[in-house]
């Protein structure tokens, strides 16, 4: 009988131990999913809809995606129950051929961090095409509005993407395009002081040879005032990590730069036009240069954050985390320039950018975020360019 009391006081134990096992790897199970959700939330995603899905499945056709099914594409990039959306994480073939991810001409450098940017990055497809596409872009263009009234021909011409977005026609398919060519864009003359802020989240981005986006913004500030009598406020700060005495960003620099433009925005009631100067960072056998006036110029890229992605049924979502009420505002001010630089200086504009995130735009209706060429650019290919976007801005804001 003593025995006996034994084995079964020897199973309660045991029993109680893998209770509180269980309960404490399902306390850990929970605790990591609210975790990876909480981060997929700071960056942006959707995920009030992975719980709304289940909750009510029914409701709408929208949230037909199952929990886990999204929970683990927005987290790790593969599809569960598709086998060859892991091999399409993996490998950059299967991705662009399987239908996976869309590719797309004249992506080159992607606006990738900096961080990434000093790896060794292969040359893909895209780069080749706009170096082809270089050679025969050099034809002046002046654009009917009539056509931009369709936004597959705007779609077409003038924009670009990253892969990853899987960027299409119904993310841009709410703006009028042929009304943000007309719309005015104006410089503040009411109030006194500064029109044009210049400022870098990436204040370390450099050419061959050691010039910084600094000295190319100073010279953009020169011409602009020299020659067009526009005031323009530059700020030269660096927002990278107090412990980073590197070239590149290790994260927080778009925070940190929001705190101190907010600031001066406020402070500077003047303030019209907002440029975020980068420098775009692309494969080494790239050269984005063109000819202008017999000089060899570093191209310029135009960033159009659009705040939206696309769930794992391939609906367009917007970033909630992430507002923009400028979003018509920047794609206006982005798609006049571009249309100048093409009709003065063909070649010399890459296509707009459209990204997923927001960056800088959201402080100023008339916002630019600017890639001056790559890190395969001189120094003086960068300034050349300063010349021809001045000329540029100035036409856009009525100033020439």
């Amino acid at each position: 009988m003593l025995k006996l009391e034994k084995i079964i006081k020897h199973y309660e134990i045991n029993f109680r131990l893998n209770g509180y096992k269980k309960m404490i790897l399902y306390i850990g199970i929970i605790s990591s999913l609210m975790i990876n959700i909480y981060s997929l939330q700071l960056k942006g995603y959707p995920v009030g809809e992975l719980f709304f899905s289940e909750a009510l499945p029914k409701s709408s056709s929208t949230y037909k995606t199952i929990f886990f099914k999204q929970y683990g594409y927005l987290f790790s990039g593969v599809i569960i129950g598709e086998p060859l959306s892991l091999l399409a994480n993996a490998i950059p073939y299967i991705e662009e051929n399987e239908g996976f991810k869309a590719s797309y001409n004249e992506i080159v450098g992607y606006f990738t961090p900096d961080d990434l940017k000093n790896q060794k990055i292969s040359q893909t497809n895209e780069q080749v095409k706009e170096t082809q596409n270089d050679r025969t872009s050099q034809v002046q263009e002046k654009v009917s509005i009539e056509a931009l009234k369709d936004p597959q021909y705007v779609f077409n011409r003038y924009m670009t993407a990253s892969a990853e977005m899987e960027f299409g026609v119904d993310m841009i398919k709410e703006w009028d395009f042929s009304k943000l060519a007309q719309q005015p864009i104006r410089l503040n003359e009411s109030i006194k002081g500064p029109q044009v802020l210049i400022f870098h989240t990436h204040s370390r981005e450099d050419y061959m040879g050691g010039l910084t986006v600094i000295e190319v913004a100073e010279a953009l500030k020169k011409e602009l005032e020299d020659e067009y009598d526009i005031s323009v406020l530059h700020i030269e700060d660096s927002f990278y990590e107090e412990s980073n005495k590197g070239k590149f960003p290790t994260g927080g620099e778009y925070e940190r730069m929001e705190a101190k433009i907010k600031q001066v925005i406020e402070e500077n009631l003047s303030i019209s036009v907002a440029i975020d100067l980068h420098r775009d960072g692309v494969d080494d056998k790239v050269h984005l240069v063109t000819d202008i006036n017999g000089k060899q110029t570093a191209k310029v890229m135009l960033v159009a954050p659009l705040c939206r992605n696309r769930n794992v049924s391939g609906q367009v979502v917007n970033k909630v985390d992430l507002p923009n009420p400028y979003l018509g505002d920047n794609l206006a001010f982005a798609l006049q320039t571009l249309l100048t630089a093409n009709e003065y200086y063909p070649g010399f504009s890459r296509k707009i950018f459209c990204d997923e995130w927001r960056y800088s735009t959201h402080m100023k209706p008339q916002s630019l975020l600017m890639e001056w060429g790559a890190q395969t650019n001189t120094g003086e290919e960068a300034l050349n360019a300063v010349e021809p976007m001045a000329q540029i801005l100035a036409k856009v804001l009525g100033k020439s």
